[in-house]
């Protein structure tokens, strides 16, 4: 099916004041809804990030649904200058995967590879403490008091010894 690239090169985009270069991050998309990745271009942002694969929906673009979005409106959020960020949040066989990728005019320099995985762990560390703050925020569910017939018991392992963490018992020498 045809497909719409944001390549890694730079395009010369209509900007106030003239024309601006801007950077894609190496993909092509599906022309409709669901926009659907169906490229990488190796050594592009995209690929080099190892979070996107083909076969991944886009679902959000920096934080903004493409529900509704048409292919220009995609273009519109993915191009962007030379080393600023592009959030995008796909959906892969019902999860979601979110991606924090550096637009780059070409193949990654040894630095710009560093900096992209810096981007990634920073924003996966933000993200993960966000959620931890929600939960800590929410209230504890009520928890049930059961009896789980289970019953705890502790033992020394040493050499020709075993252990059985069965809870019934054991312990004894082994062969």
């Amino acid at each position: 099916s045809p497909s719409r690239g944001f390549s890694g090169r730079c395009a010369a985009i209509f900007a106030p004041g003239g024309m601006a270069p801007k950077c894609g991050i190496g993909m092509n998309i599906t022309n409709e809804p669901p926009y659907t990745v169906q490229i990488l271009h190796e050594g592009k942002p995209a690929h080099r990030s190892g979070m996107i694969r083909p076969g991944d929906v886009i679902e959000a673009i920096s934080g903004r649904s493409t529900a509704s979005m048409t292919i220009p409106d995609i273009t519109a959020l993915i191009l962007g200058d030379k080393g600023t960020e592009v959030e995008l949040r796909l959906r892969r066989s019902g999860l979601l995967v979110t991606a924090w990728l550096l637009r780059s005019p070409a193949k990654l320099t040894p630095v710009e590879v560093n900096r992209q995985r810096d981007v990634q762990r920073r924003r996966e560390a933000q993200e993960e403490a966000r959620i931890a703050e929600e939960r800590a925020r929410a209230p504890a569910p009520p928890v049930a008091a059961q009896d789980s017939g289970l019953t705890q018991s502790s033992y020394v392992v040493t050499e020709g010894s075993y252990a059985d963490y069965g809870g019934g018992g054991g312990g004894g020498a082994g062969p």
